[in-house]
């Protein structure tokens, strides 16, 4: 698949998205934390999240709740030169925005280093239930995340945050692309790399 291919594809799930009502968007936003609690232990965590965007899927009552559990929420900030790190979350809402315009924690702020995250919540436009990640294009993600490729065990544990309309049959990957481990949407967490349980905020109760 071509990069022109890949936009296609873009603004076709582009589309599904603008279709989702507010209300369910809400809904969602909600259903998502009773499902990544039941599988994972996040209290005292250190995660990686972001603040979303008008049509990216809303994590934010997931941020909050993780910071009712005593975690530690970290969220990205982008440079001019393409790099991303990533900064500590210390209110309920970033005060500052990155070169990109998105809001964000000050350039003051404490940042954490990729291997002491324990989760990173990652946005997205399209998946596949191989973990297969179709993002905006701009290659942030891929670049900070460059040492899971090959060995997806690996900390943090990659989590995508998806609308179940954002699924597609295949979604190519280019060598550079790294996989997610999972995808939690409002009606499941897909087990993508069978590393989930290695995950060090996994509850082995959970395992059925």
């Amino acid at each position: 698949m071509t990069a022109t291919d890949k936009d296609h594809l873009r603004r076709d799930l582009r589309k599904r998205l603008r279709g989702i009502e507010e209300q369910a968007r809400q809904a969602s936003a909600e259903a998502v934390v009773g499902i990544l609690s039941r599988q994972f232990d996040l209290k005292h965590s250190r995660i990686a999240a972001y603040w979303p965007g008008s049509s990216e899927f809303d994590c934010r009552p997931l941020v909050w709740h993780c910071q009712r559990r005593s975690a530690q929420v970290y969220l990205p900030a982008a440079m001019i030169d393409g790099q991303m790190t990533f900064r500590l979350l210390a209110a309920n809402e970033p005060s500052s925005v990155d070169a990109m315009g998105i809001p964000c924690p000050p350039v003051e702020a404490r940042t954490i280093d990729r291997q002491n995250m324990d989760m990173a919540l990652l946005p997205l436009v399209g998946f596949d239930d191989r973990g297969h990640r179709l993002g905006t294009g701009g290659g942030y993600y891929d670049r900070y995340f460059a040492a899971k490729i090959g060995r997806p065990e690996s900390a943090p544990c990659l989590i995508g945050l998806a609308f179940e309309q954002q699924e597609c049959p295949k979604i190519p990957q280019d060598s550079h692309d790294v996989p997610l481990d999972a995808v939690l949407t409002p009606e499941r967490l897909i087990d993508c790399s069978s590393h989930l349980t290695l995950c060090s905020l996994f509850k082995k109760s959970a395992v059925t």
